[in-house]
């Protein structure tokens, strides 16, 4: 029985972690008029993400390793809920950041 909570659990971090690496599409005319950014700038929420996810499985997966699946995956899980403060942040480098500590989280999800 614990297999199928474990995986509920995966399923339902990852589909939240995807919602919310989409989340800004619908958003990103107002984005950029709040932030003053250009159209090719604001794509940066996007591909912030995508950049982790090509990135980080190289680089945590030693760390993965060491921690074991669970603590991992807990951590992955700390770094996708960083999705949450985003609507607060000020800075648009700061959003940045945070998008791709988030797709970092995604990544340690994934492995």
């Amino acid at each position: 029985m614990a297999k199928w909570i474990n995986e509920g659990i995966l399923f339902g971090l990852y589909l939240a972690f995807g919602l919310s690496w989409l989340a800004y599409v619908p958003l990103l005319g107002k984005l950029e008029g709040a932030f003053g950014v250009d159209h090719a700038t604001s794509a940066l929420l996007i591909s912030a993400i995508s950049l982790a996810n090509a990135l980080a499985p190289m680089l945590v997966g030693g760390l993965g390793a060491r921690l074991g699946p669970s603590k991992c995956i807990a951590l992955g899980g700390l770094f996708c809920a960083t999705a949450a403060v985003a609507p607060w942040m000020k800075s648009f480098p700061m959003l940045i950041a945070l998008r791709f500590l988030l797709g970092v989280g995604g990544s340690l999800v994934a492995i």
